[in-house]
């Protein structure tokens, strides 16, 4: 099996890799605060369930601008232990895409597909580079083995990816980018909507944050009557993801207006 991410079109990477089993280690490793920790990232929340929201502190500095990315999510399909999908998405870098990951059994191993996709070509060798250099880390930490340091493979992947890339599909400017370099009115209309998305997905974000500190006070409360209370502030905090997902979709949506200008 070719470990290489194959392009599928100018917005989507996948991955197909044949691990060591069981799915449901597999799995654990997909999921699992500890376990990602050893491979991909050092700090992750990630609730298990459709609108449950993922946060993921990526502890490996970007050996291209020497910054560490955090990104955001909500998760749109989890079906233990075959299926976890959410939107993958950062503000800093104006980064709003989707990953999925799928588990199947084969004998004793486990085939993982794993779909990046409503990216910008410009992030798409970064993204294959990374995910394959993360991947070759998962690989080896489930053999048993120890994992290569990342950065050197990936600025190797990196160079690979970006020849890949660039024989089969012509790199434009990343949309957001260039709406913010234009003079044209409409640009600059769609530039400030966007930012205008971009400070309310924050402070949606922030006021999940401040429900979820209010679920956890009262689970420690003891009195018989906060079983109401809970059930109304986790109507509100699942009211919160959809409303993130919502300006997830109305910034894919608007990026989709400015590649027409």
């Amino acid at each position: 099996m070719n470990d290489m991410g194959k392009i599928l079109n100018s917005h989507t990477v996948r991955f197909e890799r044949l691990l060591p089993g069981p799915i449901e280690h597999v799995w654990e490793h997909l999921t699992d605060r500890a376990a990602m920790a050893k491979w991909l990232c050092p700090d992750a929340t990630m609730e298990l369930k459709v609108n449950g929201r993922v946060d993921l502190k990526m502890g490996n500095v970007d050996p291209t601008n020497g910054t560490k990315h955090n990104f955001r999510g909500i998760v749109t399909e989890c079906e233990a232990p075959h299926l976890i999908a959410y939107s993958w998405f950062e503000t800093s870098s104006d980064l709003s895409s989707e990953v999925r990951f799928e588990l199947e059994p084969k004998g004793d191993k486990v085939l993982l597909v794993l779909t990046h996709t409503r990216l910008s070509p410009d992030y798409m060798p970064k993204v294959g580079a990374g995910w394959h250099a993360h991947l070759d880390e998962l690989a080896a930490i489930l053999r048993g083995e120890k994992p290569l340091e990342f950065s050197p493979v990936f600025n190797e992947l990196l160079k690979k990816y970006s020849a890949l890339i660039a024989a089969g599909i012509v790199l434009t400017s990343a949309v957001s980018p260039a709406i913010a370099a234009s003079d044209d009115l409409a640009y600059k209309a769609l530039s400030d909507q966007r930012q205008v998305y971009l400070r309310n997905y924050d402070h949606v974000w922030k006021e999940a944050d401040r429900i979820k500190d209010e679920i956890n006070l009262l689970k420690r409360d003891t009195h018989a009557d906060v079983g109401q209370a809970l059930d109304d502030l986790d109507r509100e905090l699942n009211h919160k993801y959809q409303d993130l997902r919502k300006i997830e979709a109305d910034i894919r949506d608007l990026d989709k207006v400015a590649q027409l200008h």
